[in-house]
């Protein structure tokens, strides 16, 4: 179903935002993402390391990682500041570490960031 195509984040709504309007029915825009992903982070190869974080792992998390992964970025995911859909820590370790989720993404850590900083 559509519903679980807006985990994409090249997924959209007309009026998608806007608290007084009516949102419309989803729709896929790519170029819309392309146009904000080169202006709110630069291309792939302006970014060195491109870190991830967001509610749940196992789905709005996975798909961008996907769409980063597809447009050439190095894709991390900050492992503490996200989670899988049940709440389950060991699901949550388990999926970080596996297919198909090491596809598209590795989990690191925040101190693991301190010392790439």
């Amino acid at each position: 179903t559509w519903i679980k195509s807006m985990n994409d984040p090249t997924w959209v709504r007309k009026n998608g935002g806007k608290p007084n309007k009516e949102p419309g029915e989803p729709y896929q825009d790519p170029k819309a993402f392309d146009d904000w992903l080169a202006k709110n982070v630069g291309s792939f190869e302006e970014v060195d390391l491109l870190v991830l974080f967001g509610l749940t792992a196992d789905r709005c998390v996975l798909s961008t990682a996907q769409q980063l992964c597809h447009r050439g970025y190095d894709v991390k995911v900050l492992a503490e500041a996200t989670d899988v859909a049940n709440g389950v820590q060991a699901e949550k370790e388990r999926f970080l570490k596996s297919t198909p989720f090491i596809y598209w993404a590795e989990p690191i850590t925040f101190r693991e960031i301190e010392q790439l900083i």
